[in-house]
């Protein structure tokens, strides 16, 4: 179930979330936070993302991106007009490049720029190593798919 009041934002906006997973979370100890807030730059999701939801990239260190669940959200502002809403604040400006790399063994990874950090989706690039993937994308070696900035 969707939360029916709240949007969900088109990739390229710059957002500041905050979900309630109170009702989710029954059964865990008091102490894990049941309000949570991200600011963020949607981007494009993962195929096994479900529609009713999106993925943020907070470059928070360690987990730059999030997948947020529409039901969960109770708040959602947008930061500036580059795609929805009225301009209230303007966030940084955020480049992010996509890349489809194909792997050795016929899977096809997404590699991740911003900035100074490069990610993959591959085994080895959520373990937060360097993987081929993304040195395939350093050198140029892969057209990139995506630009948000």
């Amino acid at each position: 179930m969707t939360n029916s009041t709240i949007t969900k934002p088109e990739v390229g906006s710059k957002v500041e979330i905050l979900s309630d997973r109170s009702a989710s979370m029954r059964g865990y100890a008091s102490n894990v936070p049941r309000k949570h807030s991200l600011v963020g730059t949607v981007i494009a999701s993962e195929a096994w993302v479900d529609d009713n939801s999106f993925t943020l990239y907070t470059g928070t260190p360690g987990f730059p991106k999030s997948v947020v669940s529409m039901h969960l959200v109770t708040q959602l502002k947008y930061l500036d007009d580059t795609v929805g809403g009225e301009a209230k604040e303007k966030a940084p400006d955020v480049n992010i490049e996509s890349f489809l790399v194909p792997g050795s063994t016929g899977n096809t990874y997404t590699v991740t720029h911003h900035g100074d950090l490069w990610e993959c989706t591959c085994v080895a690039g959520q373990h937060g190593r360097l993987c081929k993937h993304v040195t395939a994308a350093k050198l140029g070696n892969i057209a990139r798919t995506s630009v948000t900035e």
